[in-house]
């Protein structure tokens, strides 16, 4: 009888160490996935992040913002005025129902039209920088086209962008089915008919730029894209052509967004013919110095390239004269050189010219470069020139 019942509490025992260990395997495996597999309802909606004019908002996915756009899609959640959901400004107007368009800035979910739906997460535990990432899942099937976007507002027309952002395939272990992940840029804020709800992406436009695939499995990989805005709005987007279905997710951080337009907004020795386009030209010159004046028939960036017409004995600034001298007697001008580029829009225009040589001939253009219809277009003026007050 003793070794009966001893022999029952140490069966008794076992048990429960065995539930307390099945209780632990469970919890750590919730704690893991809690963020990939439970969406989190937002209990309260935020103040509304003001939008730097240009720029991305929530580059860091780190504050929930773009997640609760998802919720939208949830019929369960409650509609909003007008039937949007709560929270969450789903269109570019100012209406009353809507947070103003300087505000409502977010990043958004699309996927490829007859593909199947994907759901975004809020993931902690697998981060590139900061506190947050993000998740994306299909709910179902093996194929998963799709990802993130983000309208940014008051982009300057003809200025050139580069959109980055890290992207990781997380497949299960030991699998490794086929991913590409990519950048992309709208050039004319082009994006799905979010206000209608509908995320999908019948095709792209041909004003969206795409910047090289890559494909990284579980590490963080940069994907990057540059393109030139041809409106006062560009669309960014992260792109995920996946296969695996649940068992391969896409994690998403840390975007940015940059004006990388070159200190010259065109090649010098490469010019378009004078076409009309720019007209009323005129030099005012100093002694070292000289303003250059025009006018282009729409709104435009503009610059001045100029350069010396050396004459014997003169050395430009930073020539030293043995290194001038075979310029000047092979009879061959120096480089362009070019004013700061404006790059504010404008019809009339100004230009300074500073470190110039005093009692010297300077040849010159202006060149601007605005929205032809929607495409961006270089206007040049013919060559002029003038001479300097000694």
């Amino acid at each position: 009888m003793f070794r009966l019942r001893q022999r029952n509490r140490l069966l008794f025992t076992l048990g429960l160490m065995l539930i307390s260990a099945i209780g632990v395997w469970f919890g750590t495996r919730a704690v893991a996935n809690a963020t990939n597999d439970t969406p989190v309802s937002p209990l309260a909606a935020p103040s509304p992040a003001a939008v730097t004019a240009g720029s991305l908002h929530n580059p860091g996915f780190d504050n929930r913002d773009w997640y609760w756009f998802h919720e939208r899609y949830d019929p369960s959640y409650p509609p909003g005025p007008g039937g949007m959901r709560p929270l969450l400004p789903d269109d570019d107007s100012n209406s009353p129902d809507h947070i103003p368009v300087s505000q409502l800035q977010d990043w958004r979910l699309w996927y490829i039209r007859d593909t199947p739906l994907i759901q975004t997460f809020a993931e902690a535990s697998v981060i590139q920088a900061g506190v947050e990432a993000v998740t994306i899942r299909t709910y179902d099937g093996d194929i998963h086209q799709g990802g993130l976007y983000q309208t940014i507002y008051d982009t300057t027309p003809c200025l050139l962008y580069n959109f980055q952002i890290y992207g990781r395939s997380q497949p299960d272990p030991g699998q490794s089915p086929y991913t590409a992940l990519r950048a992309g840029i709208d050039q004319v804020g082009w994006h799905p008919n979010t206000e209608g709800g509908d995320p999908a992406v019948g095709a792209f436009p041909a004003t969206t730029v795409w910047g090289a695939a890559a494909d990284y499995k579980f590490t963080f990989g940069l994907l990057t894209v540059t393109a030139e805005a041809r409106a006062s709005k560009i669309a960014a987007y992260a792109y995920a052509d996946a296969r695996g279905g649940r068992r391969n997710a896409i994690i998403w951080d840390t975007g940015s967004l940059s004006d990388v337009t070159p200190e010259m907004i065109h090649d010098p020795d490469n010019l378009p013919t004078p076409d009309g386009n720019v007209y009323g030209v005129s030099a005012v010159p100093g002694s070292n110095n000289a303003t250059i004046s025009w006018n282009t028939i729409n709104n435009a960036l503009g610059q001045v390239y100029y350069r010396l017409i050396p004459s014997e004995g003169t050395v430009p600034p930073d020539y030293p004269y043995t290194l001038y001298l075979p310029i000047i007697k092979g009879g061959v001008t120096l480089g362009w050189m070019a004013s700061p580029l404006n790059k504010t829009p404008m019809t009339v225009h100004s230009a300074a010219l500073t470190g110039l040589l005093p009692d010297s001939t300077y040849e010159y253009r202006v060149v601007s470069r605005g929205l032809s219809g929607d495409v961006c277009t270089t206007w040049v003026s013919a060559i002029g020139s003038f001479d300097t007050l000694p």
